[in-house]
């Protein structure tokens, strides 16, 4: 075992040894915590073992990102940059958890790290609790920072003014991905006074929040289009009724800068109190549509669009939206079946009316109003890796795409993937044809959703 590292300086390439750390620190750098994260993370802590030359190149995915969840990692995490401050440069995102302690390195990390993260841009918070007044001048000294989380904020101590008052304090704030629970709305409404304009993303949980919380939280955001316009919008949210007025007032806002919407709900759209989201899909009655619809067709710039769908209550909903309130400009759609465990459920196979809303999105999507479209993808909520395989019995599970979606198949835009992973499969008459005859489909696949790709 000795012999190892010798071993491998001589027989590898230098192009191959930086391939290998590459690979292994790929996870790392896209930031998504969880086993498999640990794992790579102690495969590169073994690479750096290997010899002088790869402790070099595995640093700088181990130091990529990193999480502080005790008062000890904390210590030492800045007592190492401390003494080696080129080590901050390879840090790219800070995890701050305290869902499992809290003490008070959350004040010495905010006074010492931002002068030791050049080049920091993204900042995770975890369970955190209601600070001092001071931190939040603390917080703003990371001035670089592009990208802010916010998870599980305590219902009991944060009120809605103190979470305007922590994002403002972030200047470059581009994307903004919220998970929070307010137990007692704010009648405070605020929007940076800052002159600077650059495009923010926002992706905003609001599933556990009461439709009031939800309507502050949009009215704030259309307020602050002043300064930071947004340029995508991701919503999660238990209610449609009250969103639909407040809706309509964004999208005017940001009618000029929006390129990315998508829309997850909780419950059924059909509301039997709210006439507003009751839509019936009658040609005749043009004017029956929610007052928010035609803010969407002024959004010129919207490119990718996405939405949750529940049968039956959502298809009539999303076909009206699609036929008359979607902008030319759209390029990418993202339909996904939360609900649905397999293809054919999601097809409704043997139901009439699943048959006629699919013919409807195949004709209107295959149309010259979309003629730029390059991507419709599905997903649902089990895709088996047997699915891919060259067995007969799954020919007429996936020739479902060919009978119900024939003309988006031919112009070969699908995709399709699992609801909760990001990898999806493209769907070309190659595949399927070699998937008839009974021969091992090499499907063309893709790391990340070929709709949203953060």
């Amino acid at each position: 075992m000795s012999r190892l590292p010798n071993v491998l300086r001589q027989r590898l390439p230098l192009e191959t040894q930086e391939e290998v750390i590459e690979y292994v620190g790929l996870d790392i750098s896209t930031g998504q915590w969880g086993t498999q994260l640990c794992e790579r993370l102690e495969t590169l802590l073994s690479c750096a073992l290997v010899c002088r030359g790869w402790v070099t190149k595995s640093r700088i995915h181990i130091f990529r990102e990193v999480r502080l969840d005790t008062n000890r990692k904390a210590d030492s995490f800045m007592a190492t940059i401390t003494a080696s401050p080129r080590l901050g440069d390879h840090v790219r995102r800070v995890v701050f958890d305290l869902r499992h302690e809290y003490n008070h390195w959350i004040y010495r990390a905010h006074q010492i790290l931002p002068s030791l993260l050049p080049n920091i841009h993204h900042l995770e918070y975890h369970r955190l609790p209601i600070l001092h007044p001071t931190f939040f001048g603390l917080s703003s000294r990371f001035g670089i920072i592009t990208s802010l989380e916010l998870h599980g904020l305590s219902v009991k101590d944060w009120t809605f003014r103190d979470i305007v008052r922590l994002i403002n304090g972030f200047n470059n704030l581009k994307i903004l991905k919220m998970q929070c629970d307010w137990t007692s709305p704010s009648p405070f409404y605020c929007h940076s006074a800052r002159q600077e304009r650059h495009p923010m993303s926002l992706h905003l949980d609001c599933s556990d929040m009461k439709d009031i919380q939800v309507e502050e939280m949009i009215r704030w955001l259309t307020k602050r289009q002043q300064s930071h316009p947004l340029d995508e919008f991701s919503l999660r949210c238990a209610r449609r009724s009250t969103l639909i007025p407040t809706l309509g007032d964004l999208f005017k806002q940001c009618s000029k800068t929006l390129k990315t919407l998508d829309f997850s709900f909780d419950n059924n759209i059909w509301d039997e109190d709210n006439p507003d989201t009751n839509i019936i899909w009658d040609e005749d009655d043009p004017d029956k549509k929610p007052t928010w619809f035609p803010a969407i067709l002024e959004c010129e710039e919207l490119s990718k669009f996405g939405m949750e769908l529940s049968f039956p209550a959502d298809s009539q909903w999303f076909l009206y939206l699609l036929a008359k309130h979607l902008p030319e400009s759209l390029q990418a759609i993202s339909l996904r079946f939360p609900n649905m465990p397999s293809l054919s459920e999601a097809f409704n196979v043997g139901s009439g009316e699943a048959h006629t809303f699919w013919r409807d999105v195949d004709s209107i999507l295959s149309g010259s109003k979309f003629s730029k479209l390059a991507s419709v993808e599905i997903r649902w909520r089990e895709l088996l890796s047997e699915d891919f395989r060259g067995d007969r019995t799954k020919t007429d599970h996936w020739d479902l795409f060919r009978r119900f979606l024939p003309k988006l198949f031919g112009r070969g835009v699908l995709w399709c993937g699992h609801y909760d992973r990001r990898k999806v499969y493209h769907l070309t008459e190659k595949s399927l044809a070699r998937l008839t005859a009974g021969d091992q489909v090499d499907w063309t696949q893709s790391s990340r959703s070929a709709l949203f790709a953060h």
